[in-house]
């Protein structure tokens, strides 16, 4: 899912700087070529963690949200992972930085009853957010201003902000440079809260739901049904 080394990672230091509210967490998607990828950074005064890695799925609905969405997931798992190997609870609430106002608003959100949760656009990821959020991680989501380098230098910037471009200039980074072991899969990640899944041609379908639903149900193969 990404290239950040496990090994390099002084958990002891970061669950404690997590629960004294010093980390500041940005994360970016980006789409090329029907391709997505996302980067991670958490961060404090003396230390920071990058991670990056490619969005899998069907090339066809790769989207910028879906992207991001990916990002915010990995950094939960990146937190229950901490928490997973040292056993200590992190009892603060953590505060995520992303500049897709669609991906913040379901990573906020409580999911939706009954059938409506299947048909939302990357539904299999907004419930694995929230799944993961409910059994230990305490986080926020907040909506920060892209590409605000663009007219304002960099130090001048919002610590978020800052963090966030960097986001932006490692996922760039890591589409032009994607180490061939972790190139984008046209298979989904199977995810353990998912319940449900629609398959058609033997692809995972995510997003697009009803389109796709009511194009195959009005092709001669699907109508028989």
């Amino acid at each position: 899912m990404g290239n950040l080394d496990a090994a390099q990672v002084n958990v002891e230091y970061w669950i404690d700087a997590l629960n004294r509210g010093i980390v500041t967490i940005a994360t970016d998607g980006s789409v090329l070529d029907q391709k997505g990828y996302f980067a991670t950074v958490v961060h404090t005064d003396q230390r920071q963690l990058r991670f990056q890695g490619p969005c899998d799925g069907d090339s066809s609905l790769m989207t910028s949200y879906q992207s991001e969405l990916t990002g915010i997931l990995l950094v939960l798992y990146l937190l229950h992972a901490l928490y997973s190997y040292s056993h200590t609870l992190i009892t603060t609430k953590q505060t995520l930085h992303c500049n897709n106002a669609a991906a913040v608003s379901w990573a906020n959100a409580p999911i939706p009853p009954g059938i409506k949760q299947y048909v939302a656009t990357d539904y299999d990821i907004v419930k694995e957010i929230t799944v993961v959020k409910e059994s230990l991680i305490k986080m926020q989501a907040e909506w920060v201003k892209a590409h605000q380098d663009d007219t304002t230098e960099l130090q001048l910037l919002p610590i978020q902000t800052q963090l966030n471009v960097q986001a932006d200039a490692n996922v760039t980074s890591f589409r032009l440079n994607t180490p061939t072991n972790l190139q984008p899969s046209s298979m989904p990640l199977k995810l353990t809260s998912t319940r449900a899944t629609l398959i058609v041609n033997n692809i995972t379908v995510t997003s697009d739901l009803h389109r796709i639903i009511w194009d195959n149900y009005l092709c001669s193969d699907m109508s028989r049904y």
